[in-house]
């Protein structure tokens, strides 16, 4: 949001002093591909300080084009004309909007999915010895095997009297 702000900001001040606008566009776009560009390499130990420095750039991207666009229609169009070519602009931004949310969603649930079944089984070298193959230790009161494994008696809280553990499937 700060690089939204002061770009929208500061570019709106250059525009109105100089009254040329391709410049701040193409500052804007190489500005949001640089961003999206370090985005797309984002991981597990990504420093926390390359997001926000990926973040800032798209924010500063969206800042220079977003009003610039708006501003490049309301010039092309006749004066009778500039609140239905801003309100045309508006509108196909929420519909783009709409849209990408609803591609990118289905793409992060999918990516989820298919993380969580490759993660779902742990590796045996986390099965502690006198444990039944099938059921693993994942913290204390807490064990995960296959369903209707833990009703056999191999589990290491049915030897001791103590409550079961409850068993995830």
């Amino acid at each position: 949001m700060t690089g939204i702000l002061v770009a929208s900001v500061t570019g709106g001040r250059l525009v109105s002093r100089s009254g040329r606008l391709k410049p701040y566009l193409v500052t804007g776009a190489l500005s949001l591909t640089a961003g999206f560009g370090l985005l797309g390499f984002l991981g597990e130990r990504t420093p926390l300080v390359l997001v926000a420095v990926a973040m800032v750039l798209v924010g500063a991207g969206v800042g220079l084009t977003l009003q610039n666009f708006v501003l490049v229609v309301q010039n092309v169009v006749p004066l009778r004309e500039v609140g239905a070519a801003s309100a045309t602009v508006s509108f196909f931004r929420s519909l783009g909007g709409t849209i990408g949310v609803a591609v990118l969603g289905a793409v992060l649930a999918r990516q989820v999915a298919d993380r969580r079944k490759a993660y779902r089984r742990p590796p045996p070298t986390a099965r502690r010895p006198g444990r039944s193959q099938s059921t693993v230790d994942y913290g204390e009161g807490v064990e995960i095997g296959e369903c209707g494994d833990h009703d056999n008696g191999s589990r290491a809280s049915d030897r001791t009297n103590s409550p079961p553990a409850p068993v995830l499937c």
